[in-house]
Protein backbone atom coordinates (compact mmCIF):
# COMPACT_ATOMS: atom_id res chain seq x y z
CA UNK A 1 0.00 0.00 0.00
CA UNK A 2 1.27 3.44 -0.92
CA UNK A 3 2.24 5.93 1.76
CA UNK A 4 -0.55 8.48 2.32
CA UNK A 5 1.84 11.46 2.00
CA UNK A 6 2.98 10.24 -1.42
CA UNK A 7 -0.63 9.85 -2.53
CA UNK A 8 -1.43 13.37 -1.32
CA UNK A 9 1.43 14.78 -3.43
CA UNK A 10 0.34 12.72 -6.46
CA UNK A 11 -3.20 14.07 -6.08
CA UNK A 12 -1.76 17.62 -6.19
CA UNK A 13 0.37 17.16 -9.33
CA UNK A 14 -1.98 19.15 -11.63
CA UNK A 15 -1.87 22.07 -9.17
CA UNK A 16 1.92 21.83 -8.83
CA UNK A 17 2.26 21.81 -12.63
CA UNK A 18 0.22 25.03 -12.72
CA UNK A 19 2.95 26.79 -10.73
CA UNK A 20 5.34 26.52 -13.68
CA UNK A 21 5.39 28.23 -17.05
CA UNK A 22 6.44 26.15 -20.00
CA UNK A 23 7.00 22.43 -20.19
CA UNK A 24 7.70 20.77 -16.86
CA UNK A 25 8.17 17.11 -16.02
CA UNK A 26 7.07 16.21 -12.51
CA UNK A 27 7.55 12.82 -10.89
CA UNK A 28 6.87 11.33 -7.47
CA UNK A 29 9.43 8.71 -6.47
CA UNK A 30 9.07 6.43 -3.45
CA UNK A 31 11.82 5.50 -1.01
CA UNK A 32 12.64 2.42 -3.13
CA UNK A 33 13.33 4.70 -6.12
CA UNK A 34 10.19 3.60 -7.97
CA UNK A 35 7.94 5.93 -9.93
CA UNK A 36 4.60 6.34 -8.16
CA UNK A 37 3.11 9.25 -10.08
CA UNK A 38 3.95 11.77 -12.76
CA UNK A 39 2.60 14.54 -14.95
CA UNK A 40 4.12 15.51 -18.28
CA UNK A 41 3.89 18.49 -20.60
CA UNK A 42 0.68 18.52 -22.63
CA UNK A 43 0.88 16.14 -25.58
CA UNK A 44 3.99 14.34 -24.29
CA UNK A 45 3.79 10.54 -24.49
CA UNK A 46 5.08 8.72 -21.37
CA UNK A 47 8.21 6.63 -21.85
CA UNK A 48 7.75 4.89 -18.49
CA UNK A 49 5.06 3.43 -16.24
CA UNK A 50 4.06 3.57 -12.59
CA UNK A 51 6.26 1.14 -10.67
CA UNK A 52 9.26 1.53 -12.99
CA UNK A 53 12.62 2.18 -11.39
CA UNK A 54 13.43 5.89 -11.62
CA UNK A 55 16.32 6.41 -14.03
CA UNK A 56 18.54 8.79 -12.07
CA UNK A 57 21.81 9.08 -13.96
CA UNK A 58 23.07 11.85 -11.65
CA UNK A 59 22.33 10.16 -8.32
CA UNK A 60 20.50 13.28 -7.08
CA UNK A 61 17.27 11.46 -6.18
CA UNK A 62 19.16 8.84 -4.21
CA UNK A 63 20.94 11.65 -2.34
CA UNK A 64 17.66 13.43 -1.49
CA UNK A 65 16.11 10.16 -0.29
CA UNK A 66 19.17 9.46 1.86
CA UNK A 67 19.67 12.95 3.32
CA UNK A 68 16.14 14.38 3.30
CA UNK A 69 17.52 17.65 1.92
CA UNK A 70 16.22 19.50 -1.17
CA UNK A 71 18.60 19.61 -4.13
CA UNK A 72 18.84 21.66 -7.33
CA UNK A 73 20.23 19.58 -10.16
CA UNK A 74 21.56 20.25 -13.66
CA UNK A 75 21.87 17.43 -16.17
CA UNK A 76 24.06 18.16 -19.19
CA UNK A 77 22.91 17.19 -22.67
CA UNK A 78 25.35 14.26 -22.69
CA UNK A 79 23.43 12.46 -19.91
CA UNK A 80 19.89 12.50 -21.34
CA UNK A 81 20.24 13.68 -24.94
CA UNK A 82 18.86 17.08 -23.86
CA UNK A 83 19.94 19.41 -21.07
CA UNK A 84 17.62 19.43 -18.02
CA UNK A 85 17.50 21.43 -14.82
CA UNK A 86 15.24 21.12 -11.82
CA UNK A 87 14.63 20.61 -8.15
CA UNK A 88 14.25 17.48 -6.07
CA UNK A 89 12.30 17.89 -2.85
CA UNK A 90 12.02 15.27 -0.12
CA UNK A 91 8.55 14.09 0.84
CA UNK A 92 8.45 13.42 4.57
CA UNK A 93 6.07 11.58 6.86
CA UNK A 94 6.67 12.00 10.56
CA UNK A 95 10.24 13.15 9.99
CA UNK A 96 11.09 10.15 7.77
CA UNK A 97 11.79 10.71 4.07
CA UNK A 98 9.29 8.52 2.21
CA UNK A 99 9.80 9.86 -1.28
CA UNK A 100 11.02 12.57 -3.57
CA UNK A 101 9.21 15.10 -5.77
CA UNK A 102 11.21 15.74 -8.95
CA UNK A 103 10.35 18.85 -11.00
CA UNK A 104 12.48 19.33 -14.10
CA UNK A 105 12.45 21.17 -17.40
CA UNK A 106 14.54 21.18 -20.55
CA UNK A 107 16.99 24.07 -20.67
CA UNK A 108 18.30 23.59 -24.17
CA UNK A 109 16.12 26.27 -25.78
CA UNK A 110 17.04 28.85 -23.13
CA UNK A 111 20.76 28.03 -23.58
CA UNK A 112 20.54 28.75 -27.32
CA UNK A 113 19.32 32.28 -26.56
Amino acid sequence: MMNEKLQNVIDCLPVIKGLFEGDVYISVIDDEERLQGFILPDGEIPQYEIGDRFDDASGACKEVLRTGVKKHNILPKEMMGMAFEGDLVPIKDGGKTVGCLVCSYATESSQRM
